[in-house]
C-alpha cells in the first residue's frame, strides 16, 4: 500500500471483520482513522451486529499502530446522524481524504423466503446507506485532490465510475450506478489503491484482504 501519512480515512462498518481490517491496514500505512459502526441490532437481520466493545477493540488495535482514531456509533441510514458524527471527526483531524463505505448487511434466507421488510432493510443499508455516506462526506473534501470510496464488503459485482473534478474514483459493489460499470462476478475483494491525476485508477486488492 502507498504511504498514507497525513491522510484521514473514514470507514463505516469498522467494528469488526473487513472494516476493522481496513482500519488497521490503513493505520499501519500512516493514516488517521474515523471509524463508524452501528453497534446495535438491525431489524430483519438475524445475525448479531458488531458491538460497542468490538468498536472499542478496533480503536485499540489502530492505536497500537501509532495512529490516531475517532470512533462513533453511526447508522448509515441516518443521514443527519452520519453528518453530525463526521463533522466532529473532521473538526478533530482537520479534513477528510478517503471514504471506505464498507457497512453492509445480508440475509441468510432463500430468495423465495426473504420478506419484503428484510429486503428493504438490505437496500437501505447497502445501497442508500452508501449514498448517504458519500453525500455526508462531500462537503469535507477538497475536490482538487483525488479520493476513493469503495462499497459494501458483501458485493460480488464491482465496477467503476469516474466523474472528473468531483468523484475521481468510485468503487460500486452490490449494484450498478451508471454507464460503464463493469461486472466481475465472483470476485469478493476489489478496490482502488491509488487514483491518478487524470481521474483514472489502478485497481488492486482491498486493504487487509488476503
Amino acid at each position: 500500500m502507498q504511504d498514507m501519512s497525513g491522510k484521514v480515512v473514514m470507514i463505516t462498518g469498522a467494528g469488526r471483520g473487513q472494516g476493522r481490517s481496513h482500519a488497521i491496514r490503513l493505520a499501519e500505512a500512516g493514516a488517521s482513522i474515523i471509524a463508524f459502526d452501528i453497534c446495535a441490532p438491525v431489524e430483519g437481520i438475524t445475525y448479531a451486529m458488531a458491538s460497542s466493545a468490538d468498536l472499542d477493540e478496533t480503536a485499540e488495535l489502530v492505536r497500537a499502530t501509532g495512529a490516531d482514531i475517532y470512533t462513533a456509533r453511526v447508522d448509515v441510514r441516518d443521514f443527519d446522524g452520519t453528518t453530525s458524527a463526521l463533522g466532529k471527526a473532521v473538526s478533530k483531524f482537520g479534513g477528510l481524504d478517503v471514504v471506505v463505505a464498507n457497512a453492509g448487511v445480508l440475509s441468510m434466507e432463500r430468495a423465495t423466503e426473504i420478506t419484503q421488510s428484510t429486503w428493504d432493510t438490505i437496500i437501505a443499508v447497502n445501497l442508500t446507506g452508501t449514498q448517504k455516506t458519500i453525500r455526508a462526506s462531500l462537503p469535507s473534501f477538497d475536490i482538487a485532490r483525488p479520493w476513493v470510496s469503495r462499497g459494501s464488503r458483501l458485493g460480488r459485482r464491482t465496477g467503476r465510475l469516474a466523474i472528473p473534478g468531483r468523484l475521481r474514483c468510485f468503487e460500486a459493489r452490490d449494484y450498478w450506478l451508471g454507464e460503464g460499470l463493469g461486472n466481475r462476478a465472483g470476485r469478493s475483494q476489489h478496490s482502488c489503491e491509488r487514483c491518478v491525476p487524470n481521474g483514472g485508477c489502478r485497481n488492486g486488492n482491498a486493504a487487509g484482504s488476503s
